[in-house]
């Protein structure tokens, strides 16, 4: 199978070719000798045996950062009887145990770093406010990622993945426009109207007392001031 942005038909002339080969427990010394001896050239061809793969990303290891190299991503050959896409997509997808976790940790650090934004915002420390503004957005995605049980993008594929597969009741194009101007000003009003709209969804999904153990500093988290 191709990983990556290929194994997603997402790609530019400067791709990589990262193809995986799975190999059944105790065939990959062979696997390996086999696709060695086929001379492949500009081509990142890995074998792994069945239950190696499955480690490999899994939620908590080392490899953690790669699960979303397998997100909507196919096996083009699958002799093991379905074996390798199941593996496949449990990579590229969070178990529920792990989503509830990650999103509850993501949602925590979201509002430390925005408020430390907003604070600095108002005592007149407007670089890092930016700088806190940008630093808050990689949990916000998470969170938001988690909640549906997905891997957050690779920031290169966030555009992609929003348009082809949306976050449930979520506005792409106001998102990105919010995400784009956070990254940019740090503006204390976008980022209080995008936490309202946040914190209305943490609330469904369970994670109000996240939020509450912020205590007073909630209202500044609403109010942006």
């Amino acid at each position: 199978m191709l990983g990556g942005g290929r194994g997603k038909g997402v790609w530019t002339e400067h791709s990589d070719w990262d193809c995986y080969v799975i190999a059944a427990d105790g065939k990959g010394p062979q696997a390996a000798a086999s696709v060695e001896g086929l001379g492949l050239i500009k081509v990142d061809a890995g074998v792994q045996e069945l239950n190696e793969f499955m480690a490999y990303a899994a939620v908590g290891s080392e490899f953690d950062w790669d699960r979303y190299a397998f997100a909507h991503v196919r096996a083009s050959l699958d002799k093991l009887g379905g074996q390798v896409q199941l593996a496949v997509d449990a990579k590229g997808t969070l178990p529920p145990e792990a989503s509830e976790r990650i999103a509850r940790e993501a949602l925590d650090a979201y509002c430390n770093s925005m408020l430390r934004s907003l604070k600095n915002a108002r005592d007149g420390e407007r670089f890092a406010a930016r700088l806190d503004a940008q630093e808050s957005l990689p949990f916000l995605l998470e969170t938001l990622f988690a909640w549906e049980g997905r891997v957050r993008p690779f920031n290169k594929f966030l555009r992609w993945e929003l348009e082809h597969f949306p976050l449930a009741g979520s506005a792409m194009e106001d998102l990105l426009e919010a995400l784009g101007e956070l990254a940019g000003d740090g503006d204390p009003g976008t980022q209080a109207a995008l936490f309202r709209t946040v914190e209305g969804i943490a609330r469904t999904r369970g994670c109000g007392d996240v939020l509450d153990a912020w205590g007073a500093d909630l209202e500044l988290l609403r109010a942006g001031a």
